[in-house]
């Protein structure tokens, strides 16, 4: 494509040198550049792309996009932009022929709720007979291909890259994960969303944000900005209304609206005579005045809510409420969700990614309730993100378990100790009580563990209890690695409770 034609009528850019040239991809990293490419000298937290230029010259861009002409050359076109980051995903979409409008695309943003939703409904719309795209934490997946993921939500150039190769794969629908971060940075400009749902807010990533509204607000951004602005005949916004913030987060969306919640006269979309247990959740689900039973093993309201979020995306595509609810039911494992680590000790082992506050309390509870005896609960924070949190936690672990071990999660480059003194300080607060005894079922409930190593901490739970008993393992959930310093080392939670059932096994049979 002609550099003339890839700006021509964005934003009033205007090419300066020679606008025949030929553009055949953009990149904002400078090791990536190759002949043909524009090279987006985007001016980062860490970085300022504009003292790459010259590099990227010698790597045979074709053309630099920049926003201090002073960094321009005399020997290479440039496109001069106020602010680079916006233009980005609009870029990389002109190139590739406008992805997004020829795949069915529904955005999901919240603070909890956004992977399982995906696997629920990418479950949902393969049953149905369709070709799903899922982009979100775990990995980024389709046409039998599986990317590992950097991040949530891919930059705005990779992710146009994304939906084009799902576009020529024949992908019919995309579903993904659209965190905080990504509104933020721009990341989904350039994408035209058909849905778009809002699952719950709770506080997160406030290392980042500046507070809670601006967490809000942020996420607001989805569906104000993205979902009304998208070129899209008809849009849909999934909202569950449990959430008190659901109307200030579609504030500014006028579109068509599917509203969710369990038990909620208010909703559209309801889940009823509920019965939840440790096998699975059964539930009336009605809509529009019809209804259809529902019969998962996903365990849990907070699964009930993802599996109602599911089947709303279902019904903004246009399946029947029969066809999303079986659909929706149809997903059995999701990783690192409350996933059951088993053997016929009679423990019930679960591992969850529940690293917030609100998540944490939500599945300990229910944990709590569908636990015949004790709950042993695992729990750390991570290393340079919000220290706010870490006494919270601490405190939640102890007010909902009988057992807790306070351990390390990624502690990044932060002293492990000095973590757990902050989540120690939440667990004294509950009253609990520190001890040192041998790990053994006959430990008292009101003590907790103090162990950073996580392999450690995870076998002290595992030999502390017996039949019947329950532990979830949270904070990281399907990480398969753990960040100690600035490097990654191999770290599955659910390898280490499979290693930890062996000893425990090892040791009663003496």
């Amino acid at each position: 494509m002609k550099l003339l034609d890839l700006v021509k009528d964005l934003n009033g850019l205007k090419v300066f040198g020679d606008s025949d040239a030929n553009i055949v991809g953009i990149t904002d990293d400078s090791r990536k550049v190759k002949p043909g490419f524009i090279f987006a000298a985007v001016r980062g937290h860490a970085a300022d792309g504009h003292k790459f230029i010259t590099k990227a010259i010698e790597s045979g861009a074709t053309a630099i996009l920049l926003s201090d002409p002073q960094f321009a050359s005399d020997n290479i076109p440039y496109i001069l932009a106020n602010n680079i980051r916006p233009l980005l995903g609009p870029l990389a979409s002109r190139l590739h022929g406008d992805p997004s409008s020829s795949l069915n695309i529904c955005g999901i943003t919240g603070t909890n709720g956004k992977t399982s939703t995906c696997y629920i409904a990418e479950a949902m719309l393969k049953l149905a007979g369709k070709s799903v795209g899922v982009i979100g934490t775990i990995n980024y997946r389709y046409a039998d291909k599986i990317i590992p993921a950097n991040v949530t939500t891919p930059g705005a150039i990779e992710l146009q890259n994304i939906l084009a190769d799902m576009r020529d794969e024949g992908v019919e629908y995309c579903i993904f994960e659209v965190s905080s971060h990504a509104l933020d940075q721009q990341r989904v400009a350039g994408v035209d969303f058909d849905s778009a749902v809002f699952t719950n807010l709770s506080r997160d990533h406030l290392d980042y944000h500046a507070g809670m509204q601006e967490y809000l607000e942020t996420k607001s951004l989805l569906f104000k900005k993205h979902l009304q602005g998208s070129h899209k005949a008809e849009t849909c916004a999934v909202l569950n209304i449990d959430a008190p913030e659901a109307p200030q987060i579609t504030s500014g969306y006028d579109g068509k609206r599917i509203t969710l919640g369990i038990d909620n006269s208010d909703a559209e979309l309801q889940a009823t005579d509920i019965k939840y247990s440790l096998h699975g959740t059964e539930a009336t689900i009605t809509y529009k005045g019809e209804s259809a039973r529902l019969d998962s093993p996903l365990l849990g309201a907070h699964n009930l809510s993802n599996i109602l979020q599911s089947v709303g995306i279902g019904l903004s595509f246009g399946l029947s409420l029969n066809e999303a609810v079986k659909g929706s039911a149809d997903c059995a494992i999701i990783p690192g969700r409350l996933e059951r680590v088993t053997d016929d000790s009679g423990i019930n082992i679960f591992v969850d990614y529940s690293h917030t506050p609100d998540a944490l309390e939500k599945t300990l509870l229910l944990l709590s309730k569908l636990c015949d005896n004790r709950l042993i609960c695992v729990v750390g924070c991570g290393g340079d993100r919000d220290k706010g949190k870490r006494p919270l936690m601490g405190g939640i672990a102890a007010k909902y378990s009988d057992l807790a071990v306070l351990t390390s999660d990624n502690p990044r480059t932060e002293d492990p100790e000095a973590i757990l003194d902050m989540v120690e300080e939440g667990a004294l607060a509950q009253g609990m009580t520190k001890t040192a005894s041998k790990p053994s079922p006959q430990i008292a409930s009101g003590n907790y563990y103090r162990i950073q190593d996580r392999a450690e901490a995870i076998m002290a739970a595992v030999l502390s209890a017996s039949a019947g008993d329950a532990i979830l393992i949270a904070g990281k959930g399907h990480e398969d690695y753990q960040i100690v310093g600035t490097k990654k080392r191999r770290f599955d939670d659910r390898i280490e409770a499979a290693k930890a059932l062996k000893a425990l096994k090892e040791r009663d049979n003496g």
